[in-house]
């Protein structure tokens, strides 16, 4: 039996390291007295939070997943959408897990 851990939502700034990896600590601290063995984490490639799970030693699995946009407020452009760089999305704002 392998448990599997996984860290839905790592909300920071992007960019600061300190607070990233501190939360990143105390979530893995956590699985670690529950006996997870493997932790996951889901990231937008080219994301700072990807930038920041391979940094912090998480292998790239390169899987993904479709989703369509649904404007809510037709005034709200879609260009912003195009580069994942510009993102912050995070497994818990999906049903994916």
């Amino acid at each position: 039996d392998y448990p599997v851990g996984y860290i839905a939502d790592l909300f920071c700034t992007p960019g600061d390291r300190d607070v990233s990896s501190r939360l990143l600590l105390a979530a893995l601290d956590d699985m670690w007295s529950r006996k997870v063995t493997t932790v996951r984490i889901a990231a937008s490639p080219g994301s700072w939070l990807h930038s920041f799970a391979c940094w912090a030693g998480f292998t790239p699995l390169h899987a993904g997943f479709n989703f369509d946009m649904v404007r809510l407020n037709p005034t709200l452009g879609v260009a912003e959408l195009r580069g994942s760089a510009a993102w912050y999305l995070c497994a818990g704002d999906f049903d994916i897990i």
